[in-house]
């Protein structure tokens, strides 16, 4: 999970809010604060009093590079929203608390910001291990809770019905990469496969189909295994990866520390694998680069995410253009 999927999130909120900015001449009027941070705030054509729309993100933690990059694109999309006249002609005010990557937390965070401070709408956290024990909190409080970062299978197991993922389903995320491998012509198909997948209800649900589509095209797999998502030293899964000598490894991972280690384990056996997709932690760019020591140790490892910033959409390179002002490529 990761920025590119906070900017699709805020790409598939903007349609709550109606025209977009760029059809709009008024100034801004938006606010947004965050525990330990300020508010920010300028005229604009919203009247009447703000929407406050609570969210609890990661701004520390394991998913805190994931949280801060959430928070950039929910603080992109009040701006837009704002300049285009507000929702339902209000002004939007986000009120931004931090649960430290804690599912305790974030239905502690959540009770407050519906009960406490009486946000009239709520927006999901970081991951699927936060937004499933969130979403029955919201339940409970008959909000509709819009979400961009749960999009695994447990999200959507508990009959509710007021959840509301804008990203795609993460089950299907290495199905293109696996009918990608399945493709190749059989003298250039590779021959063995490794999988090695955190117990993590994002990752770990999309690793069977792959293997499954991958193992029909003769795919022989030659190390299988799901590691406790507890874990944090990673070396000896990742050595018994690399001395399987898969020419392709799918690795089911959950941040840049996880992906990063199994990197550096690689190189310390001197394996290079034909292919090596991640599912979370390359899409970091710059962090990821940095902790697998440069980019000639990041080239070629690949990651699966349903949309990319090089996107030929007009709504979305309006958004690219807009979160590259505010925040920088």
């Amino acid at each position: 999970m990761s920025s590119i999927v906070a900017v699709a999130a805020v790409a598939a909120l903007a349609g709550c809010g109606g025209s977009s900015s760029s059809s709009s001449s008024a100034s801004s009027t938006s606010g947004a604060s965050s525990s330990g941070g300020s508010s920010s705030s300028s005229s604009g054509a919203a009247k009447g009093s703000p929407i406050v729309i609570g969210a609890s993100l990661s701004l520390s933690g394991d998913f805190a590079s994931d949280g801060q990059n959430f928070k950039q694109g929910y603080t992109l999309w009040a701006d837009d929203i704002n300049k285009a006249g507000g929702l339902l002609g209000h002004p939007v005010k986000l009120d931004i608390v931090s649960d430290a990557s804690s599912p305790a937390q974030v239905v502690t965070n959540y009770q407050k910001l519906i009960s406490s401070d009486h946000a009239q709408l709520v927006f999901g956290p970081f991951s699927t291990l936060l937004t499933v024990p969130s979403s029955k909190v919201v339940n409970r409080y008959g909000y509709a809770f819009v979400e961009g970062a749960g999009g695994a299978p447990a999200a959507f197991g508990n009959g509710l019905h007021n959840i509301f993922d804008v990203s795609l389903p993460v089950i299907d995320n290495l199905v293109p990469f696996a009918k990608w491998v399945a493709s190749l012509p059989a003298a250039q198909r590779p021959k063995t496969a490794a999988y090695a997948t955190s117990d993590d209800p994002f990752t770990q649900p999309q690793i069977p189909l792959a293997q499954k589509i991958m193992s029909a095209a003769g795919v022989k797999t030659v190390y299988s295994k799901v590691f406790p998502a507890e874990v944090t030293d990673y070396a000896p899964i990742a050595s018994a990866v690399a001395s399987a000598k898969a020419d392709v490894v799918v690795l089911g991972s959950v941040d840049v520390p996880t992906a990063s280690a199994f990197v550096h384990a690689f190189i310390q056996q001197h394996y290079n694998p034909k292919a090596f997709i991640a599912t979370a932690g390359p899409d970091q760019g710059a962090p990821f680069v940095k902790a697998v020591g440069g980019n000639a140790n990041a080239a070629g490892i690949m990651y699966p995410n349903g949309w990319y910033p090089g996107y030929n959409n007009a709504q979305s390179q309006q958004m690219v253009s807009e979160y590259v002002a505010k925040y920088g490529g």
